[in-house]
């Protein structure tokens, strides 16, 4: 982690990184490390986002990170609410962007990202 730390620092496209974690612990830490990187908590379920556990969150992380398969509008606004921003893993299905923008995630993770841009080009159609 440190070594990343140090790589990063003198990288001029700094500001287009985001780490992302489902381990918390190493999250704070990085925090730690580099306060000017956003930071990302991955979750596998649900069940994990309480009202008392993003507030928590918001001490060490800006996004959280959701599973495409437990995405919902719902949620979104939850952790919108919590006043942070969301990001759904892993879209590999192009037809699957206009309704993670319709609910109004703040980012996407693909496996093919030179095909979301055009995709969200098409953003204020699909609303």
């Amino acid at each position: 982690m440190r070594r990343y730390a140090a790589q990063t620092d003198g990288l001029r496209y700094k500001n287009l990184i985001i780490v992302q974690s489902a381990d918390t612990d190493s999250l704070v830490r990085f925090r730690q490390l580099m306060p000017d990187i956003p930071l990302g908590v991955v979750i596998t379920s649900s069940g994990d986002l309480s009202k008392q556990r993003l507030d928590s969150m918001k001490a060490y992380a800006e996004y959280v990170s959701i599973s495409m398969r437990l995405v919902s509008k719902g949620l979104v606004q939850k952790i919108h609410q919590s006043g942070m921003k969301t990001m759904v893993w892993t879209i590999r299905d192009m037809l699957q962007i206009p309704y993670v923008l319709q609910i109004n995630v703040d980012g996407i993770i693909t496996d093919y990202p030179d095909r979301v841009p055009i995709t969200i080009s098409n953003r204020n159609m699909i609303r």
